[in-house]
């Protein structure tokens, strides 16, 4: 995006961003007490006099390329944590979050302190609608502290923060909730953007993926090691799989004017590929349904299975050991594994584990195969 392209900011409040940036040539010291002088100028004069007005106009700016987005009506905003704090506080000030979740590492955990006094002073100016329940009382029992560097780690940790204290908060499984991957490290965005994509779709309640937002900077003050807030945007990014299923659906268009096999078929595998680790993660899916961690219903499932297959099951008196025997030897036969997903599914209807079973083994195996109508 260039300059040209950026919202208007007024001249009043272009004039109270410079003057903030002029007061660095007016204070005494050495060059680091300057730096030092200037940055705290600047996050006080942002946080009671910019902050306002600038979200103000970049809502407005936001609303003309995402028609979706709504102001002030976000009940969890769940923001990535950096050393930049402007477009952090930003982005609290568009969205006035019902909740406000932190995920961050203990390298900045006095950015954290920062956003909590931030938002503290914040919430003072809100509306009474947006100010109860106070987001501030939860921030400490919501936030997360992640000191990891895999995106795997990040994202499982992402998880169970929605599935055991997220999604719980009142109103938030169907609610809006939207994450701001603007802060954190690369490793860190790369977790939470796999975490919007897949969770929606592990919950009843949510109909896709929790849209993403970034805060950017066309300038930035290189002097002063900080953006340039007069040159701040706000946008909604895509995220993945919206653009998968735009590109499935554009396959599969093709593929019934020239009938041949969809190309997104080719990035499955097939049950019998699985590898062990693969099957391990699919045991513990199934572990949690109730159908395969009761011994008395294991056991009828295992009964119901062809000859050849239950024959073969070298049993365990634990429960998980037992589920990953079972897949095992189903793996070993052709249409073993799905022969038992159908039936777990049989005993589970619609149970939210079985969800989260068939959200896997559609990602990974095309299981269940789409119907011709979607």
């Amino acid at each position: 995006m260039s300059s040209k392209d950026l919202p208007e900011i007024s001249d009043e409040l272009r004039d109270k961003i410079d003057e903030v940036y002029k007061s660095l040539a007016a204070h005494e010291g050495d060059f680091k007490t300057k730096i030092e002088a200037i940055q705290q100028k600047t996050e006080n004069d942002f946080d009671t006099i910019i902050v306002d007005e600038l979200a103000a106009s970049r809502i407005e700016h936001l609303q003309e390329s995402d028609k979706t987005f709504k102001p002030y009506a976000t009940d969890l905003l769940i923001l990535l944590v950096g050393h930049a704090l402007e477009p952090l506080k930003l982005s609290i000030a568009i969205h006035r979050p019902r909740y406000l979740a932190l995920v961050y590492s203990s390298e900045v955990k006095d950015s954290f302190n920062k956003l909590g006094n931030f938002l503290q002073g914040q919430v003072r100016k809100w509306p009474t609608e947006r100010s109860k329940p106070n987001p501030v009382d939860k921030l400490k029992e919501l936030s997360l502290r992640i000191d990891s560097s895999k995106p795997k780690e990040i994202f499982e940790g992402m998880q169970v923060a929605w599935r055991e204290i997220w999604s719980k908060q009142e109103g938030v499984a169907e609610g809006r909730v939207a994450l701001d991957i603007t802060g954190g490290k690369k490793t860190m965005l790369a977790g939470a953007f796999q975490f919007a994509a897949v969770t929606p779709f592990l919950s009843a309640a949510q109909s896709g993926p929790f849209p993403l937002y970034y805060m950017d900077f066309d300038d930035y003050d290189s002097f002063l090691r900080r953006p340039d807030l007069t040159s701040c945007y706000y946008r909604r990014i895509s995220d993945a799989i919206t653009l998968y299923q735009l590109q499935a659906e554009r396959n599969r268009e093709v593929s019934k004017a020239f009938q041949f096999i969809p190309t997104t078929s080719f990035f499955k595998k097939k049950p019998e590929e699985l590898n062990n680790g693969e099957l391990f993660d699919l045991a513990g899916l199934l572990h949690k349904c109730q159908s395969m961690s009761d011994r008395a219903n294991r056991e009828t499932i295992v009964r119901l299975l062809r000859d050849e297959i239950k024959h073969r099951i070298e049993r365990n008196s634990g429960t998980m050991l037992d589920t990953i025997n079972i897949l095992l030897t189903c793996r070993t036969f052709e249409g073993g594994l799905i022969e038992l997903l159908k039936m777990v599914k049989e005993f589970e209807g619609g149970s939210l584990n079985w969800v989260e079973v068939e959200a896997w083994t559609q990602i990974q195996i095309g299981w269940p195969k789409e119907t011709p109508n979607n």
